[in-house]
């Protein structure tokens, strides 16, 4: 739950040299690439991104295992959607809920806010359970989706 860069670098750093891991300038180029990040992404579209803006290139391996270590030192979470092959990755906000809109079609993915529904979630009461965080999901169509389907029919 970080939200600068310059603090997720050293939350990395100590989580390094606690687990005794290389601190390369590759797994700091990908940490700064998911600093850099709008929203949730794929390991494929970082890996696309940093080759594409640095100097230093990066193999998609080293990409997928610092993924892995910064979800262990909590930097980052990841989701796998229904339906969705691909793993979504996003910064580790102090958010405790995550809400999405997802394109059956194509499988565009959006992230939404809505505290009103946040809240109705939160004052549900589960009978021997205490719910701490919540992801909800809605499928539906996109507009170019819709507008695609409207054509052909």
């Amino acid at each position: 739950m970080v939200n600068s860069f310059e603090t997720a670098k050293e939350k990395l750093t100590a989580y390094l040299t606690e687990t005794k891991k290389s601190k390369t300038i590759a797994r700091y180029n990908v940490l700064k690439a998911v600093y850099e990040q709008k929203s949730c992404f794929t390991a494929e579209e970082l890996y696309q991104q940093i080759n594409a803006n640095s100097k230093d290139r990066v193999c998609f391996a080293t990409v997928y295992n610092t993924l892995l270590i910064l979800q262990d030192c909590k930097l980052i979470v990841k989701y796998r959607l229904d339906n969705a092959v691909s793993q979504y990755y996003e910064v580790a906000l102090e958010t405790e809920y995550h809400h999405f809109i997802v394109c059956s079609e194509c499988g565009a993915m959006r992230k939404f806010i809505d505290v009103r529904l946040q809240n109705t979630i939160r004052s549900k009461m589960f009978k021997g359970f205490k719910a701490q965080k919540h992801t909800l999901t809605i499928y539906g169509l996109c507009t170019a989706c819709s507008r695609k389907k409207k054509k052909k029919g």
